[in-house]
């Protein structure tokens, strides 16, 4: 898996769940980036709090029922806390990358 390769895509099905899809990843790191945006509610406070958490690892930010960790290494999982997906594991650059695209995903739906 190597980062940048596509852009991440970000659509509501019928029943406004947010679904990201990426054809460099598998359905299940798919799945759990889907599930992590869609808890996510402030994005910039999760980018103000990044450092610090980077800074500090190991440490997570849980957002609803979905957590983000770095791990070290340049490395962040995403875990369910009620196990709706698997563990997933990402390189920072990536991560980063998602939250930087959701936003702007949400932002041009706000212009609309």
């Amino acid at each position: 898996m190597q980062d940048a390769l596509c852009s991440w895509i970000f659509h509501y099905d019928e029943d406004d769940f947010i679904i990201a899809e990426n054809q460099s990843y598998s359905d299940q790191v798919c799945h759990a980036i889907s599930d992590f945006v869609d808890d996510i509610r402030n994005l910039q406070e999760l980018l103000t709090r990044w450092p610090n958490i980077t800074a500090n690892h190991p440490m997570r930010v849980c957002i609803n029922a979905t957590c983000a960790e770095y791990i070290g290494g340049g490395h962040v999982t995403i875990q369910s806390l009620y196990s709706t997906f698997e563990t997933v594991t990402l390189s920072e650059t990536e991560f980063l990358r998602v939250v930087t695209e959701f936003q702007d995903f949400l932002s041009a739906r706000e212009k609309g």
